[in-house]
């Protein structure tokens, strides 16, 4: 299986706060983290949109070692992804969450599998 794995390294990224959620959705920082990879997967713009800070200096990495600084530089590159793939599969193979008060971080290893059309039809990346 040609499957890119990605280690991600987010400290001081990503803010998790109260977010609005669904009555049937747990509201805490792991949960948050999954709804945002499975968000990712969908390749569901508006959702990773509004459960992401916006700050102008956030730093985001990607997969490859992409490093996105700011909201906006995170979602061109996501939307060129979602353009360039026709279907993603993302599992998460570890994820440590730590938080201390309203503050949370976590390091996440992922099995990201891109699916991309090219002469011979759909294959794996």
């Amino acid at each position: 299986m040609n499957a890119v794995r990605c280690l991600a390294w987010i400290s001081l990224a990503l803010f998790i706060t109260t977010l609005p959620t669904a009555a049937a959705e747990p509201s805490d920082p792991e949960s948050a983290i999954r709804r945002l990879v499975r968000a990712n997967a969908e390749k569901d713009l508006p959702t990773l949109s509004h459960m992401m800070a916006h700050d102008a200096d956030i730093i985001s990495y990607g997969v490859a070692g992409r490093k996105y600084v700011g909201w906006p530089e995170l979602e061109q590159g996501m939307k060129e992804e979602f353009l360039n793939a026709q279907k993603l599969e993302i599992s998460i193979k570890e994820l440590k969450v730590w938080t201390k008060g309203d503050l949370a971080w976590y390091a996440m290893e992922l099995d990201y599998i891109r699916y991309v059309t090219d002469d011979a039809g759909l294959k794996k990346t």
